[in-house]
């Protein structure tokens, strides 16, 4: 008897024993089906499955909500988006926003400016405007929407700034809390693009292990085919696949430290210009995405294990290099240093036609 048959048979008389829907029965059949392969006991599979199949649901739903929007004119979805019309360069600089942004220089500056760049979130305090922008809205992370309060007053006074670039909305919370409480401004209508990733929720690295491996048909390095994004415990891993559908050869994570929860405004008030900063809960003395006290409740694995799982299993295999522009961060361990600017360039000097295309 196969394993799927012995798996279904197993799953039936559980279903019998304790009354489960189709569904549980379903989730139990892959649970012993894939527990081998996937290299976990059943019943915690089981349970794992069933997380990652109410995600799944939920973003069915967000995205026939958005199509349905998008059919009736109300907004732009990622599928409107042109990415080879602004991509200009083979590699794209992922702007986080730790302290290590600081230590960068006006030629540093220069060099992020001749190649496309991606900024996220609360990147919108500092002057750099990149090639593309995401921000993810609704998720109540601070009490009473201040956060989403703060992020869309700044879009309001850096509208002169931002005049054609593309902003992507991470639109799952969004639409969970109703468009958020500061509805986005109107002068942006044109220049946003909502797009709804699946999750994946799962606390077990051998499940995200396991699912990236088989996802690699489905990622195809410059599909542009955005329907496969993921969003796995950070903004950063949506935007590392992000830079990967577009087609980018080489990935540069800049300000992405990690070993410490302190931004580039928190150690350099200058930047503010004498307004207010970002909102903080101000008791984090580790940077929530590698905290493995927040695993349970973020449902996901701590962001640098997911980043070099996915280095490994798509980004490596499709030639595109993953790599890190502070040496003290705390993915250096896994990721190479990029030598092209001035951190970087302090470990080993730039090889011939590094850091700027051609």
């Amino acid at each position: 008897m196969s394993i799927v048959n012995r798996a279904y048979h197993h799953a039936r008389w559980r279903g019998s024993r304790v009354g489960a829907s189709a569904r549980d029965v379903l989730l139990a059949v892959a649970g012993v089906a894939l527990s081998r392969p996937v290299g976990m006991p059943a019943g915690r599979l089981h349970h794992e499955l069933d997380t990652v199949s109410r995600d799944a649901r939920r973003t069915k739903r967000a995205r026939q909500r958005l199509s349905s929007m998008r059919s009736q004119g109300t907004l732009q979805t990622v599928d409107d988006l042109d990415i080879a019309a602004r991509k200009r360069s083979s590699t794209v600089f992922v702007l986080g926003s730790g302290s290590s942004v600081n230590h960068l220089t006006e030629a540093d500056w220069a060099v992020v400016g001749r190649h496309d760049s991606i900024g996220f979130n609360l990147w919108l305090v500092h002057d750099f405007v990149p090639t593309f922008y995401f921000i993810e809205l609704g998720t109540r992370s601070l009490p009473g929407d201040m956060e989403d309060r703060y992020q869309v007053q700044l879009l309001g006074r850096r509208l002169p700034d931002f005049e054609g670039m593309p902003i992507i909305v991470e639109s799952k919370c969004w639409l969970r809390s109703n468009g958020v409480a500061y509805p986005l401004p109107s002068q942006l209508r044109d220049s946003l693009f909502f797009y709804a990733p699946y999750y994946l929720r799962t606390t077990s690295v051998d499940l995200v292990a396991w699912v990236l491996d088989h996802s690699r048909p489905f990622w195809r390095h410059g599909s542009r085919d955005l329907r496969a994004m993921v969003h796995h415990r950070a903004s950063l891993s949506a935007l590392v696949l992000f830079a990967f559908l577009a087609g980018y050869e080489e990935i540069v994570l800049v300000g992405v430290d990690l070993n410490d929860s302190r931004y580039f405004w928190e150690t350099n008030s200058d930047v503010l210009r004498g307004a207010a900063g970002p909102p903080t809960d101000g008791n984090s003395q580790v940077h929530v995405t590698v905290d493995p006290t927040a695993t349970a409740w973020e449902v996901a694995v701590p962001i640098p294990d997911y980043l070099r799982l996915l280095d490994s299993s798509v980004l490596r295999p499709n030639g595109v290099t993953l790599s890190v522009a502070n040496p003290s961060s705390l993915l250096s361990s896994f990721l190479p240093v990029y030598g092209g600017l001035s951190p970087g360039a302090q470990i080993r000097p730039p090889a011939a036609g590094d850091g700027v295309d051609p």
